[in-house]
């Protein structure tokens, strides 16, 4: 019965990632994408946007990520490359969805299968601009996949697995790893049985924090990092994204 279940939900998911290609499509070049791709642009031929005041800040991007992309793309097609990406991300987004319903109602049929059928249908939040299922490859829709694996590990004390991809999730995105790891503690705090069992989380904890550690300090001293005109950065940033920032420059 249980190997019928898993049957089911993996038909499922491949219908609903069909599904959610047709609604969402496909674009490269759109978005944040006008960023990121001048940044991997950057990378590979160092004379390409010489002067330009706003490429000169992208080595300080908060995303390994694209650094990484930007090696994958001297092997494969750029274009090729981000498809690929967007794919992978749609089909791990709605994977993770599932893995973190089942992990809430184990044995259920309908929470995985419910879980997937939201994220197909392309939800978008009542405030902001979300960018957890979107019709491009953003790295942000991967580390929030990342982080759902992370916290159905969490949730089923699989506590490797947590380490590993709450320490991808961080790496991918460092605001988002930073909100899940605020939820994740907060949780932890509340549930009586993890209080009680927390000697079980020291070495998961403290390999998490040597791992991060480094992308964290390296963050934190590029905001006090001189080479490039903040002021100018700030400006062309609210007029990309005027909801993005306000003054003083903040996430929303």
């Amino acid at each position: 019965m249980e190997a019928q279940k898993k049957r089911i939900v993996w038909i499922q998911g491949v219908v609903l990632f069909l599904i959610s290609i047709l609604i969402s499509g496909y674009s490269i070049y759109a978005g944040n994408q006008t960023v990121q791709i001048p940044y991997i642009q950057s990378f590979q031929n160092a004379d390409l946007f010489p002067n330009d005041p706003f490429v000169s800040t992208l080595q300080y991007y908060p995303s390994p990520i694209w650094r990484l992309i930007s090696e994958l793309a001297t092997f494969i097609n750029l274009e090729i490359l981000i498809l690929l990406l967007f794919l992978f991300t749609r089909a791990l987004v709605i994977f993770a969805s599932a893995n973190f319903a089942r992990s809430l109602n184990p044995g259920s049929l309908l929470a995985p299968v419910g879980a997937m059928a939201f994220i197909a249908l392309i939800p978008s939040p009542l405030f902001g601009h979300g960018t957890l299922v979107i019709n491009y490859f953003e790295h942000t829709s991967l580390s929030i996949a990342f982080l759902l694996i992370a916290v159905s590990a969490f949730y089923s004390n699989k506590r490797f697995i947590w380490t590993v991809f709450l320490t991808l999730g961080f790496y991918t995105n460092i605001m988002y790893g930073t909100f899940a790891s605020i939820y994740i503690a907060a949780a932890f705090i509340a549930d009586e049985n993890y209080r009680s069992n927390w000697k079980d989380w020291i070495v998961p904890f403290l390999l998490f924090i040597v791992i991060t550690s480094p992308f964290l300090f390296s963050t934190l001293s590029s905001i006090n990092a001189q080479e490039y005109d903040r002021e100018f950065w700030i400006m062309v940033s609210k007029i990309r994204q005027p909801y993005h920032l306000s003054s003083p420059p903040c996430h929303s």
